[in-house]
């Protein structure tokens, strides 16, 4: 600004006395012009970072010119532990209720007899805040004895466990008819296993329907405990019969025995034993 002539004398500085020359004049209106190209031209201060220590922030440009420090405000939260009824609670005083996390954000002269998380005074001002929800059950608890926890199948609509036995099944299969009072099967445990009344759960079918009752005798350690029984049925799928539920522990030995009269028609025989693990 130094380049300009003035003519009178002011704040300004020192002026000529006289009437300025036309080329003083220009040059006074080259150089206005040439500053204020240079504003236009000029890259925008903007912010650069800001620094905080403590309560304290400085803001600082991208011109490096320093703005600060600020005072920043700090909320101070009182911890008053749980919920009490009939209590008056202050602006910042925490809380916790039902497993969740509450923080007071309007003056409350009296809590009342039961807890409402959107207790408000009536105009409009909510008396509590959720910080923190109560977490869900990371297991769900419908489980029943004897079961366990097993994960279901990646695309079922439903959660991505549920609560289930382990089952633990004996299957039998017999391309021919057995010889007279023949051990058919013979298994040993390993594990408490639990057998339903009447074996419920269990299936079976013959390829070749029997022409008369064929019944398979199933024993514990000897001791019969129920039966298979084949009948003259359009549908070749036998019953199951068992008065009792019945547990096999390690050790135990399940056999099933044929008749002492195998219906020569009777083939193609297949069963299963439908049992359940009976945890410790």
């Amino acid at each position: 600004m130094s380049s300009v002539v003035y003519r009178t004398t002011g704040a300004w500085g020192s002026g000529l006395g006289a009437d300025l020359t036309a080329a003083q004049v220009d040059m006074n209106f080259w150089v206005l012009y040439s500053l204020i190209v240079s504003l236009q031209n000029a890259e925008p201060i903007t912010i650069s970072y800001f620094t905080v220590t403590g309560n304290q922030m400085w803001i600082t440009m991208t011109d490096h010119y320093v703005f600060g420090p600020f005072t920043i405000p700090t909320a101070v939260w009182n911890f008053v532990g749980a919920w009490q009824p009939n209590n008056s609670y202050n602006i910042n005083d925490v809380f916790t209720q039902g497993g969740a996390v509450y923080l007071c954000i309007y003056p409350q002269l009296n809590s009342g007899a039961t807890f409402f998380a959107n207790a408000n005074d009536g105009l409009g001002h909510n008396y509590y805040a959720q910080l923190l929800a109560a977490p869900p059950s990371e297991l769900p608890t419908n489980g029943l004895p004897g079961q366990i926890l097993q994960w279901t199948g990646i695309d079922s609509p439903g959660p991505p466990y549920e609560w289930s036995y382990i089952k633990r099944n004996i299957a039998l299969y017999m391309e021919t008819p057995p010889n007279p009072l023949e051990e058919v099967v013979r298994f040993v445990f390993t594990e408490s296993t639990q057998y339903a009344i009447n074996f419920a759960g269990s299936y079976g079918s013959a390829g070749t329907g029997a022409t008369g009752t064929q019944a398979y005798e199933v024993y514990q350690n000897g001791a019969n405990i129920g039966s298979i029984n084949f009948s003259a049925s359009p549908d070749d799928e036998p019953t199951f019969t068992a008065p009792a539920a019945i547990t096999f522990h390690a050790g135990d030995i399940l056999t099933i025995l044929a008749p002492s009269v195998p219906d020569p028609h009777l083939s193609k025989i297949a069963f299963t034993l439908m049992g359940v693990v009976v945890l410790p």
